[in-house]
């Protein structure tokens, strides 16, 4: 990607799921910073630390799962959108929960990604530039955060994770394998049932192999 944004074939470019540490080895890596990294972040799970490592370093958040939807079953109980902050900044700007939410992100300057399958709803999701929340209502809405509480960790996401049967998730072995990311720890081997998502080290990346040699 770095390559074909140096040609001008790409106007930016994005990691997905990326903490401050992976961040911080992919830019020490390469000498540069994606444009944009999309989190999991929503009023339950504001990411203030990835928030600001990546306003520090010029990086765009944007979230993924915003109206704190898309959680597996050992995950949040309950629905965002019915929270008590929220209904009650819905109720004070005659509007609807999700605008509120949508709005607390943009005010936050998070790029909030949302999928919808009714017009309606994506007129609705784009109508909140006359929306603002006041410094309490922000206040808050923040405030709901919950911690670690159904937060995917991407360096853990799918290890030793339950599924309807009682079973682990199995890996094949070639799935874990490629240069920016390894698996550490597998009991037995090609069944993955803990460890981390790793990233290699900077001396491990292509790019800085072909820049040595230049």
């Amino acid at each position: 990607m770095l390559e074909l944004l140096e040609a001008g074939q790409l106007r930016a470019i994005g990691t997905s799921n990326f903490t401050p540490p992976h961040l911080q080895r992919l830019i020490d890596a390469t000498g540069t910073a994606p444009h944009v990294n999309q989190l999991q972040c929503n009023p339950w799970i504001t990411r203030h630390d990835e928030r600001a490592f990546d306003a520090t370093h010029g990086i765009v958040t944007a979230s993924w799962g915003p109206l704190g939807r898309g959680r597996g079953p050992e995950d949040l109980t309950g629905d965002l959108l019915t929270e008590p902050a929220v209904l009650d900044a819905a109720r004070a700007h005659d509007c609807t929960p999700g605008q509120v939410v949508l709005r607390w992100h943009l005010q936050l300057g998070i790029v909030a990604t949302v999928k919808s399958g009714s017009s309606e709803r994506i007129r609705e999701n784009l109508a909140i530039d006359d929306l603002v929340l006041n410094n309490a209502q922000m206040a808050s809405i923040t405030a709901l955060d919950r911690a670690d509480a159904g937060f995917v960790d991407p360096d853990r996401f799918g290890l030793s994770r339950p599924q309807n049967t009682g079973a682990h998730r199995t890996y094949p072995p070639q799935a874990c394998s490629g240069p920016f990311a390894r698996w550490e720890g597998s009991d037995p081997p090609g069944r993955l049932i803990r460890g981390r998502l790793s990233l290699p080290k900077p001396s491990e990346f292509p790019r800085t192999e072909r820049i040595a040699r230049r």
